[in-house]
């Protein structure tokens, strides 16, 4: 029995737990989230019983509990700190996958900075500040891309596709852009049909575009054109603007969603569904606004 709740309290809420009436469900997760750890033991106790239908709903419920934390956090992240893109990464792939270490991601992202740092020189160009984080990145760290379609959780989230050092090309761009920032004005993430690239503004005027995917190979926005017409594909000048950090963290949860929905993650899945709507909503009152 969970201290401070009586036995008959705990068998009366265990009854009710997989209650289908969508009242009944509000008022238990209310009543839950107001006992705090005594009503998670409770249904941590239920989630492994192996009841039929009970252990169920009582895994859905703990989760939707124990996203309270990460919700409160991205409130106050839209905010007050809602310009620190890797912040927001961070905070969602911890959303989106429990147990990922925030602080080693931020810590190994660090490291990286600070070896490109030793490679260029104070006014190195932008283009030789990538090539110096794809060297970095690619070749002395070894992050790759995967060549199976998405569905694994690892294969998205960015912390875990740095710590595993393999990943999806979305991923990947997210990650250079994170390393890249501050280091490169104007970096971002194009959106091309197939996969992203890495958005390089040039010293003359026009950008370059690179592939996470590919090692950080270079490529021309003519040689983008070319691959694209030789696919029966008539490009489009919006796929080579860059999307923005607002885009790029709503785009990011909308994937994870999906991905978590089906893994029968519903509560997860809404959430971050709630997380890309916030997002959306910045980046219209950005584009209503001018530049952030």
């Amino acid at each position: 029995m969970s201290r401070n709740i009586s036995k008959e309290r705990e068998d009366a809420l265990g009854a009710l737990i997989d209650d289908a009436s969508p009242s009944v469900q509000d008022a238990l997760l209310a009543e839950f989230r107001r006992l705090g750890e005594p009503g998670l033991h409770i249904l941590r106790r239920i989630a492994v019983s192996g009841e039929r239908g009970r252990s169920g709903a009582a895994r859905i419920m703990l989760e939707e509990l124990e996203l309270d934390s990460p919700v409160q956090e991205m409130k106050d992240f839209i905010a007050n700190d809602i310009g620190n893109f890797k912040r927001g990464i961070m905070i969602i792939s911890s959303s989106a996958m429990s147990g990922e270490d925030a602080e080693l991601f931020s810590s190994t992202i660090e490291a990286i900075r600070s070896r490109v740092r030793e490679l260029v020189s104070k006014n190195s160009s932008s283009l030789v500040v990538c090539k110096a984080i794809n060297r970095v990145l690619f070749h002395e760290y070894g992050l790759r891309g995967l060549r199976t379609g998405p569905g694994d959780l690892a294969e998205i989230v960015p912390t875990a596709v740095l710590r595993r050092r393999r990943g999806q090309p979305f991923p990947l761009c997210i990650i250079y852009m994170i390393v890249a920032v501050g280091m490169v004005p104007g970096i971002n993430i194009a959106d091309m049909p197939g996969r992203p690239l890495v958005c390089c503004p040039s010293d003359n005027d026009r950008n370059v575009y690179i592939d996470p995917y590919d090692r950080g190979a270079i490529r021309e926005p003519s040689y983008i054109h070319k691959v694209l017409k030789e696919n029966f594909i008539d490009p489009d000048p919006s796929w080579f603007d860059p999307i923005g950090t607002f885009r790029t963290m709503e785009q990011l949860c909308r994937i994870l969603a999906v991905i978590l929905e089906e893994a029968r993650r519903p509560a997860r899945a809404r959430m971050l569904d709630e997380f890309a709507a916030a997002f959306k909503a910045a980046n219209d009152e950005t584009e209503k606004d001018g530049p952030f």
